[in-house]
């Protein structure tokens, strides 16, 4: 019998919107997909990459077949003109593509949720939360929680009130999640942790409630937390803590707010307006521009990962 080919498959990037680090240790998460793409098409004849190889073999391990040869995942979206990540989850699509192609090709039947498939494909992303590659898997908003040492994870779409969606801005930098996550090991870590969950659940419930004063405030408390932590990880310039103020400075005549988004302020940076209304947001990106910020185009995508070709999946 040959050995199936990939499928096609296309997943998109997400940005963290609240809950980041605190998610780590049991807290809630809001994840936003965005309409940039990482596509799996063909193979390499290339070696793979640790990243890609220790990846396939946690997946073959779970019992999946593996097509042949070396799956072609294209993400230049994701970077920007110069070949820099942008912190929009490549290492996540990744995961979340080759997971749903090799699904598609055993015709498993994990291929046709998200849910279903989410513990494969954090499987193969091989750390963190999984919230990332929750968001790559489900498309659109959703609210991310899994307990600690809990195999499984609580994935709900959400719906967000526009006021409660943010502009993104490139850091400039690529900072490492993995290696930031493993420098917070210590008892002193774990407590900015839980400081940095409970700060993120409000937050959460301020950008679902479209609660302008508490988004606000949940900013500024997020965006103290992380800079803590990443302070504690040893981050030094790459916590992003110069860009974020910058942002928030071009915010305060709108009334908005600052905060980093994922591992650091230095890769992106979440420009907060509820008090502004989205025919008016315009005018914030202009002025944010003007002060030599660069604001992505990153709107909500509002489908996960999925094949490029019609296929019939089977409901588990």
């Amino acid at each position: 019998m040959s050995t199936p080919a990939w499928p096609p498959v296309r997943a998109p990037g997400k940005v963290f919107l609240a809950g980041e680090y605190g998610v780590l240790v049991g807290g809630p998460a809001l994840v936003m997909a965005v309409r940039r793409f990482a596509r799996l098409a063909g193979t390499h004849d290339r070696p793979a990459t640790p990243f890609e190889r220790e990846g396939l073999a946690r997946l073959e391990a779970a019992g999946v077949t593996l097509p042949g040869g070396l799956p072609t995942v294209e993400a230049a979206e994701l970077r920007d003109a110069g070949g820099v990540k942008l912190g929009l989850g490549s290492s996540a699509a990744w995961s979340a593509a080759v997971t749903l192609s090799a699904l598609l090709a055993g015709r498993r039947p994990e291929a046709a949720s998200p849910e279903a498939c989410w513990p494969l494909a954090h499987a193969v992303h091989g750390g963190g939360s999984g919230a990332d590659v929750a968001s790559c898997l489900a498309g659109g908003v959703i609210r991310f929680e899994r307990r600690p040492g809990e195999a499984h994870a609580t994935i709900e779409r959400r719906d967000l009130p526009g006021a409660s969606l943010p502009l993104v801005i490139h850091g400039g930098r690529a900072v490492s999640t993995a290696r930031t996550l493993s420098a917070l090991r210590g008892e002193e870590h774990q407590r900015l942790l839980e400081e940095a969950a409970r700060v993120g659940a409000a937050l959460c419930e301020a950008l679902l409630a479209g609660d302008p004063a508490g988004i606000r405030e949940g900013v500024r408390e997020s965006a103290a937390r992380i800079e803590a932590l990443g302070g504690a990880a040893g981050l030094g310039e790459d916590t992003g803590s110069e860009v974020v103020a910058a942002v928030d400075r071009a915010l305060r005549p709108f009334g908005g707010a600052a905060k980093p988004s994922g591992a650091s302020g230095a890769e992106l940076v979440l420009a907060y307006v509820p008090g502004v209304e989205s025919d008016d947001r315009d005018a914030v990106s202009r002025r944010l521009s003007e002060q030599g910020l660069q604001v992505l185009d990153l709107p909500v995508a509002p489908d996960g990962a999925a094949p490029l070709e019609p296929t019939t999946i089977t409901d588990p």
